[in-house]
């Protein structure tokens, strides 16, 4: 029998994207899966309304849907009190501005263990904003890349958007949370677990959708908190300015 599964979702200020993927969630979760799956959203300080949209969606959701609040502290600490809050003996993480299919959940519940305890599956990327469409071809040729290794080796190519493992190992290789603004969390966690002689393995069918639609004053402020956190990255891996530093 499949292991039982937490999907946990961190969420801030957008509740529009959250019930989008609520509602992707609830289809592709309708029919059983063979195993206990329940879906925790973490509320990271969201005074939009969010709270009450969960409350109203929990009675008729397929399986069983908490949500807890805490004052914003930044996504790697969201990401950390979801993980610890897990009932699941796998945790999936996902954004809160995605679409999943049934497959992706199949893939993920489905991924032998004993081989690699962690899966990262691609996003297809999807906006109406002219400076991520022009960037489409990062992300495609990544996934491209991992898709003919099927392991992911190198910290840089490394995304937890849509990757599930033991929640004891997140528990245990917990995500840093002095990386609070926009990126990089992902890169140290992945540099730490890679260290540790874990194995990420990429599927490329469990595929789901991530649409990005920032305006122009949340990119630029995205942009200025990543420089802020490739600083802080270097700080603790120095030996890393090669991936941190070099273009994309």
């Amino acid at each position: 029998m499949a292991q039982s599964l937490t999907v946990v979702v961190a969420s801030y200020q957008r509740a529009q994207h959250l019930a989008t993927l609520l509602d992707s969630l609830a289809a592709a979760l309708a029919d059983p899966c063979g195993c206990d799956v329940d879906v925790l959203v973490l509320l990271d300080g969201s005074t939009d309304g969010s709270s009450a949209q969960l409350d109203a969606l929990q009675p008729d959701f397929p399986v069983p849907l908490r949500y807890e609040w805490q004052p914003n502290q930044g996504l790697a600490a969201a990401r950390n009190s979801g993980i610890a809050a897990a009932r699941g003996e796998l945790v999936w993480l996902l954004d809160d501005d995605m679409v999943v299919e049934r497959s992706a959940v199949v893939r993920h519940l489905g991924h032998p263990r004993d081989a690699a305890r962690i899966l990262m599956g691609p996003y297809d990327v999807h906006s109406d904003n002219p400076d991520i469409i022009r960037a489409f071809w990062w992300y495609e040729e990544r996934h491209r890349r991992l898709a003919a290794d099927s392991i992911v080796r190198d910290p840089h190519d490394a995304a937890f958007a849509n990757t599930s493992a033991p929640t004891t190992l997140l528990r245990a290789h917990p995500f840093d949370e002095r990386f609070r603004g926009y990126g990089l969390e992902d890169y140290e966690l992945a540099v730490r677990l890679l260290a540790a002689g874990e194995v990420i393995m990429f599927d490329p069918q469990a595929a789901i959708a991530h649409h990005l639609s920032p305006s122009r004053s949340e990119s630029l402020r995205k942009m200025r908190e990543e420089g802020v956190n490739r600083m802080l990255f270097l700080a603790i891996h120095p030996s890393y300015e090669h991936v941190i530093l070099r273009a994309n």
